[in-house]
């Protein structure tokens, strides 16, 4: 419940944000909640939701940024700004990416902008410094995946316009069983947003448009590789989720241009258009992968739980709530850092007494899991017939790593 309440609250802060940031603006009612539709049902924030991925969905950062920068007309908005960046980049890099962009788009060039950038480059470092450094571990938030795995995080110019997600299966190279990537802006947003900032010409907003989508389109563009090269941006694989700054930018451009009863109905047209095309596809339940696994080990002691194959697929969130021990992934991960490393370096006759050093106690060999292999472990529960301590006719095996490891 609590996981649930955190996805629907990242949805209702960006929408409250939304509202503040569009009225700040000095748009309508109507015009903030055009903005406030933008912000809460962005069609990538949905496609995180469905990911559950509520850890870098908290994106409601980026229009306060961008509220408090813009015409800012003395030093404490543009602190302000600085600082929700800095929050933005502490929550998760892409929304201080995000927010970063908007403040040194927005924000007045001008020296009095100074404290702010250097507040903003604190904040940043930080950042840099508690997420940046572990990179190179495998499961990392930032740990750069090989090119044949982006497929699944770069948007492309027809993604933009294409209201249905690409949802990758199984079958894919990526590890998921079921991925949605959403790109989608809007079509009626990108209609709106363009005759707006049209009708109100602001050059700064045309520029936070150009590096939305420059971020966006990511590894798609040739230009792109030396971006990357220049700065951490290669670390973030997944650049389609920079697409929720591009959905602010054109819902802020035409809230800005639009009277007060043009606003409600352009709001209406853009809500059917966002919630009708990213909601239903995001927010319908599935019904989760039920093998007997729990049921087999309510009857043993307690101890953390070591899927195979492993939680990838998303189904770590299912296999912590169904039994409530700590799994491999997730919320309540046992697995700390390095151990994956530790595995990979140990020898095949070795790895699960690393496993039980590492304070595991269960291996739960999935016998009819939508993956197709075991994670890479197959050698896990190899010769365990000794030490299998139930099993069902589904296939599933628990392993007693005390009773394994001599």
């Amino acid at each position: 419940m609590a996981f649930n309440l955190l996805t629907l609250l990242h949805h209702c802060l960006g929408a409250a944000a939304g509202y503040w940031c569009g009225k700040k603006l000095g748009a309508s009612s109507g015009g903030a909640a055009l903005v406030s539709i933008a912000c809460g049902f962005a069609p990538q924030l949905c496609a995180t939701t469905f990911n559950q991925n509520p850890d870098v969905s908290s994106w409601f950062w980026v229009p306060l940024t961008a509220g408090l920068a813009w015409r800012a007309s003395g030093l404490k908005p543009l602190l302000g700004a600085a600082l929700c960046a800095s929050a933005a980049a502490l929550s998760n890099p892409y929304g201080g990416v995000m927010a970063a962009v908007a403040l040194i788009c927005l924000a007045p060039w001008e020296r009095r902008t100074l404290p702010a950038l250097w507040v903003l480059g604190g904040g940043l470092g930080l950042a840099w410094w508690l997420f940046g450094v572990p990179a190179g571990l495998a499961g990392s938030a930032t740990a750069k995946v090989a090119r044949d795995n982006l497929v699944h995080g770069i948007a492309t110019p027809l993604d933009l316009l294409q209201p249905w997600p690409n949802i990758l299966h199984q079958d894919s190279t990526w590890d998921g069983a079921l991925v949605a990537d959403f790109s989608y802006l809007g079509i009626s947003l990108i209609l709106f947003g363009l005759w707006g900032m049209r009708r109100r010409p602001a050059g700064r907003w045309w520029l936070l448009l150009a590096a939305s989508l420059l971020l966006a389109l990511g590894p798609a563009l040739p230009a792109y590789a030396a971006l990357e090269a220049l700065t951490p941006l290669g670390r973030l694989h997944l650049s389609h989720r920079f697409t929720y700054l591009a959905v602010l930018v054109l819902a802020i451009g035409a809230a800005r241009a639009l009277g007060p009863r043009q606003a409600w109905l352009a709001a209406a047209v853009v809500a059917v258009d966002l919630i009708g095309t990213s909601g239903p596809p995001m927010f319908r339940p599935a019904a989760p992968f039920q093998d007997g696994a729990c049921a087999l080990l309510q009857e043993l002691p307690e101890g953390p739980v070591f899927d195979l194959p492993g939680e990838r697929g998303e189904q770590w969130l299912w296999a912590a709530a169904c039994h409530g021990r700590p799994v491999a992934a997730g919320l309540n991960r046992a697995m700390p850092p390095g151990l994956e490393a530790e595995l990979r370096a140990a020898p095949k006759g070795a790895r699960r007494k690393v496993l039980r050093d590492a304070g595991f106690r269960y291996i739960v060999r999935h016998g009819r899991s939508r993956r197709r292999e075991l994670g890479g472990w197959p050698e896990l529960v190899n010769h365990t017939q000794r030490c299998r301590v139930a099993e069902n006719r589904q296939g599933v095996w628990v392993i007693d790593l005390d009773l394994c490891v001599d």
